[in-house]
């Protein structure tokens, strides 16, 4: 591999995270830990989305069944696609965000385990 072939590779492989980082630069401390948490969060998440259509929220309850979200960014380029950051941001437990991530394998998973659920279960 030519050095030009190995810098564009190189350059390719550091903005696969770049919708991730601009997120995390957003809404991080520099100790790498949440600036909100709870409504608060989820409010200031959906303004950011807003201007940034690539990262997706999906409606969810939290433990004390209030309103919370689970926020997708994917990690990816116009040539590539890695995966999915999920942040879960509950409502009102008092708990920080958590994170998770998925594969392509694993959301393809996921997919195929709540379509199937949704078959056996709703008519």
């Amino acid at each position: 591999m030519k050095k030009d072939e190995i810098d564009a590779a190189f350059e390719e492989a550091k903005n696969i995270h770049a919708v991730y980082r601009a997120f995390c630069k957003r809404f991080q401390n520099k100790e790498n830990k949440w600036k909100f948490n709870g409504f608060k969060f989820i409010k200031q998440v959906h303004k950011y989305v807003e201007t940034h259509p690539e990262i997706k929220i999906v409606n969810c309850d939290d433990a004390v069944f209030a309103s919370s979200l689970l926020v997708l960014i994917p990690h990816s380029t116009k040539k590539d696609y890695m995966g999915t950051t999920v942040l879960f941001i509950p409502q009102c437990t008092g708990e920080e965000a958590t994170q998770m991530f998925l594969y392509p394998d694993h959301e393809k998973n996921l997919v195929a385990s709540l379509t199937k659920m949704r078959s056996k279960y709703v008519n």
